[in-house]
């Protein structure tokens, strides 16, 4: 097969595995998700706050 082809089947395999990973580590996954939002919104508030900090 093409090296293109090849190439895109690796990263079929790839995607496929950090699927599977993301599915198991569902819960875990959404928590980082929902610290990493929190997160964000509170680093804006900080901004909104405090310009000079910038």
């Amino acid at each position: 097969m093409p090296p293109s082809e090849k190439l895109h089947y690796n990263y079929t395999i790839v995607f496929i595995k950090f699927f599977k990973y993301i599915i198991n580590n569902f819960r875990y996954g959404f928590t980082l998700i929902e610290m990493a939002i929190v997160l964000f919104i509170q680093n804006k508030k900080a901004c909104r706050s405090y310009p000079h900090t910038l």
